[in-house]
């Protein structure tokens, strides 16, 4: 069958921001944050480390992740948790990047708390720059430091999927989609798991995943897949009810799995609309299917139709909102 995350975390990084020059640097900076906040341990999950200002990545993010995770090691106070072994907040905060599912955070008073380290990297001088930030439990940056990654340290690895320019023209879509066809009264957290339950952007042929998505309020959703050829498709959903806070596992269909297919390499979307009425999903999503093309995620969601006050659609006043889950299939 077909395979198949936003808000862009930008902490206003001030001149100096590369003076580190190695992972251990980073953390011991991390460290020292911590520190200076009385947090005598913190678990932290390693979140998106992804390619300049986009959403996708290439295979050298596990060359990355290896890096934070020796450098923690050698800290006093930072401890790498999976994310399946994470408490909800850190969860969101790596699904999301960003305050955007505030409405979905538990309440301040859970006896367990993480943190999240969100990675951006773009090519400078020859090398790659990697820019790590040290999230807390609310999403606010903590502490960001960089990276700088001569090119033999890189060699071998590739930083983007080939089809990266096609990427780019869905993430523009998504987001003139949801300005103009989204009134974000509806939040949602999501995110793609692996076979243990962690949360994952890369993907090898054979792989088997599943979408956990949770939403501010009642909502009922459709999944839009776009994958590396182009293709434009929708998810089979048995139920597409998801009860206001509580977290749904996809597929939901009894004996269906979703497996990653072999041949076809790149970054691939799932795009996850939701309504608050079930009327308002079936009028306003026209499900369109075939070879992605520019602005094909706007002309599924009807432009302007969540404004309209035709009678019986039920669009009028519903709430709605949009997600993009983004992932990349290496070789």
């Amino acid at each position: 069958m077909k395979r198949f995350y936003l808000f862009f975390i930008c902490a206003s990084l001030a001149v100096g921001l590369f003076a580190e020059r190695s992972v251990q640097d980073v953390l011991k900076t991390f460290d020292e944050a911590l520190m200076k906040n009385g947090v005598g341990e913190a678990g932290a999950v390693i979140g998106k480390i992804t390619y300049a200002d986009t959403d996708v990545c290439g295979s050298v993010v596990p060359f990355f992740r290896g890096e934070i995770e020796k450098a923690a090691d050698n800290t006093r106070r930072i401890k790498i948790v999976p994310s399946s072994n994470a408490d909800d907040g850190a969860k969101i905060v790596a699904a999301t990047r960003s305050l955007g599912a505030g409405m979905l955070m538990p309440k301040n008073n859970a006896a367990k708390k993480n943190y999240v380290i969100d990675g951006r990297y773009n090519e400078k001088d020859g090398g790659v720059e990697l820019v790590l930030t040290l999230l807390d439990q609310d999403a606010k940056p903590v502490k960001s430091a960089g990276v700088f990654f001569a090119k033999d340290k890189v060699q071998g690895y590739t930083l983007y999927p080939s089809n990266i320019k096609t990427q780019k023209l869905v993430d523009e879509d998504f987001a003139a989609a949801a300005q103009n066809t989204s009134n974000e009264k509806l939040k949602i957290s999501a995110c793609m798991l692996d076979e243990q339950g962690n949360q994952a952007e890369i993907l090898r042929p054979g792989d088997i995943v599943k979408f956990v998505i949770q939403t501010s309020s009642d909502s009922y959703i459709a999944l839009q897949g776009i994958d590396a050829t182009g293709d434009v498709y929708w998810l089979p959903i048995e139920d597409n009810f998801i009860p206001a806070g509580k977290k749904r596992v996809f597929p939901d269909i009894e004996g269906t799995d979703f497996k990653v297919m072999d041949g076809i390499y790149g970054a691939e979307s799932i795009i996850i609309h939701a309504f608050s009425t079930n009327e308002a999903l079936q009028s306003q999503v026209s499900f369109l299917e075939g070879k992605y093309r520019k602005g094909m995620i706007g002309n599924t969601r009807g432009i302007g139709a969540f404004k309209s006050n035709s009678a019986g659609t039920g669009t009028k006043d519903s709430a709605n909102g949009m997600f993009k889950i983004v992932y990349t299939v290496v070789e």
